[in-house]
């Protein structure tokens, strides 16, 4: 039986035991609860210098594509370049045989002396027997005029007859018309008349005979109109070459520029004169610089880009067109930004928002984001200096739960974004 005359513990004693044993419980309870927390990875922000590019695939743009190809027919004696050949304005790219090209010259030349004679012989023997003519003419005139005169006076004193005065009328008529045909043919032969103007259009016409055939003996050798690169070449000794056939295609020699297909998301970043750095496939690793120089007015709507070309001030002699390059565009560039990973950020499309960690719990915490870099993105806001972040690769956090944080080293100092 208990002793009922034993002293009770007093009730002070008692209470401070319970207390007691309260504490040991919550600290064991916290222990178990912290030892079943999961460690995760955690980083802090820190400053950089941060530099956004956009990347795309490109090509070389030929500065033009000339098609050349032949004016005259013929058959081809000699081809002079060929694929690749870097050429000089003038050069020959093409020889005709022009053979009957140079009988048609002889032709014509024959053509325009014969012309040239007609005209000289209007001018001078015409001219001059025209001229004869009409003083012959006015000496018979004058005699008509001279027998009327005596017929007329003949037939009033009556000494002459009716028929004789008739005949001395017809003769002068006659005679009127041979100096007015005289005097016409003279016109002719004269520089405003009729026949030189006839045989100065057959001169003219054998003069421009003669171009044409030297024109078409010239286009028989056909030549460079500038200096570029021969890029395709269609045509062999031997062959028929028929006019308007394209025989060569020559990219003339100019500014170097680069055309690229951007993803339609990043045309507000885009803008003239930014800068880029390149890099053809095949030579990786020799960059090239760039710049901005024209950003296309519309959207492709089938592939949802834009299409950016950009001028090479000092372009590589490597260079060559419809080469495939790689496009890095500076979008952005800022000093001493406050970033973290890219992985440390989540649903950055949407509405970004980082996980961290505060009084042993994972937060969530939305930011603002500006520029993004390599691996890096700028937080503008939201962030404190002190923040504990987790990234995306640590899974076992959960928003609400509770984590245990290993704080990787930063590459630089911390800093307050936001506040």
């Amino acid at each position: 039986m208990p002793n009922l005359l034993a002293p009770r513990t007093p009730w002070w004693r008692r209470r401070r035991t319970i207390v007691a044993l309260l504490v040991v419980i919550a600290v064991g309870a916290w222990g178990v609860s912290t030892a079943r927390s999961p460690r995760v990875r955690a980083v802090r922000p820190e400053r950089r210098d941060v530099v956004e590019s956009v990347v795309a695939s490109g090509r070389v743009l030929a500065p033009a594509r000339v098609s050349v190809g032949a004016q005259v027919g013929g058959v081809a004696k000699a081809v002079a370049v060929r694929e690749g050949d870097r050429v000089k304005a003038g050069q020959l790219l093409l020889e005709l045989d022009d053979r009957e090209l140079q009988a048609a010259v002889a032709q014509a030349q024959a053509a325009l002396a014969s012309a040239g004679a007609g005209l000289a012989r209007v001018e001078t023997v015409t001219g001059e027997v025209a001229t004869e003519d009409l003083r012959q003419a006015g000496i018979a005139v004058k005699r008509a005029e001279e027998e009327l005169t005596r017929q007329r006076q003949l037939f009033k004193a009556g000494a002459g007859t009716r028929r004789e005065l008739e005949d001395a009328e017809r003769a002068l008529t006659q005679a009127q018309s041979q100096a007015r045909a005289a005097q016409a043919r003279l016109s002719d032969a004269g520089p405003a008349g009729a026949e030189r103007r006839r045989v100065g259009a057959l001169r003219s016409e054998a003069e421009a005979a003669l171009r044409l055939t030297k024109t078409r003996l010239l286009q028989a050798r056909l030549v460079a109109s500038s200096d570029g690169v021969v890029l395709d070449r269609k045509v062999e000794p031997g062959d028929l070459v028929q006019p308007g056939r394209e025989l060569f295609v020559i990219a003339p020699e100019g500014e170097t520029r680069l055309v690229a297909q951007i993803d339609e998301k990043e045309l507000l970043k885009l803008a003239v004169g930014q800068h880029a750095l390149a890099s053809a496939e095949a030579a990786p690793d020799r960059l090239f610089g760039a710049e901005v120089s024209w950003i296309a007015p519309a959207i492709d709507p089938q592939r949802a880009t834009v299409e950016v070309r950009l001028r090479v001030p000092e372009p590589p002699k490597f260079l060559l067109p419809d080469m495939t390059v790689s496009i890095d565009v500076q979008v952005g560039r800022k000093a001493g930004a406050v970033v973290l990973p890219i992985e440390a950020v989540r649903d950055r499309a949407r509405g970004p928002w980082v996980l961290v960690a505060r009084d042993g719990k994972a937060a969530r915490v939305p930011v603002t984001l500006g520029l993004r870099g390599a691996g890096f993105v700028e937080v503008t806001s939201g962030l404190a200096a002190d923040a504990t972040v987790i990234p995306v690769t640590e899974r076992a956090a959960k928003e609400g739960g509770r984590v245990r944080v290993d704080v990787a080293e930063s590459a630089g100092p911390v800093a307050k974004v936001g506040g």
